[in-house]
């Protein structure tokens, strides 16, 4: 992040001033953080960083985010994703401009979870994709 906007996240959250070089302790610095977040709830932090000119945004559900009227608006849910089980789920909408994305009514199949897990990690160096992935992934 450029130094002007983490100066501004940095004052927005009232960060005090021997956190704000993370170089020195990393670890202090993500939990100072940590801290002042937990202290107020997202409508609070919209409010206190919304109106400033920082790299900050409040993190919503796929359910907040499909009912936001700006998504809305620009039709960025219109499509839907769905995997060889048939079940299917909203999909944000590439590229953004409606001039250059699929029909609305056009399904997106997508591969299984981990279904090419062992084609990309073969392509890692060093590895033959035959390692163990996590849960199976």
């Amino acid at each position: 992040m450029e130094e002007k906007f983490w100066q501004t996240v940095c004052d927005g959250i009232g960060l005090p001033e021997r956190f704000r070089d993370d170089r020195a302790d990393p670890d202090a610095t993500r939990a100072a953080i940590v801290s002042l977040v937990a202290d107020k709830t997202a409508a609070e932090w919209q409010a206190i960083l919304g109106p400033r000119d920082c790299c900050a945004t409040i993190v919503a559900s796929l359910e907040e985010a499909m009912r936001d009227l700006h998504f809305r608006e620009r039709g960025l849910f219109q499509v839907q994703a769905c995997n060889v089980a048939g079940y299917a789920l909203p999909a944000a909408t590439l590229p953004i401009a409606p001039a250059l994305r699929r029909r609305a009514d056009e399904v997106r199949a997508v591969p299984e979870i981990g279904a090419h897990n062992k084609e990309v990690l073969s392509n890692v160096r060093g590895s033959t994709g035959d390692e163990p992935t996590i849960s199976g992934i």
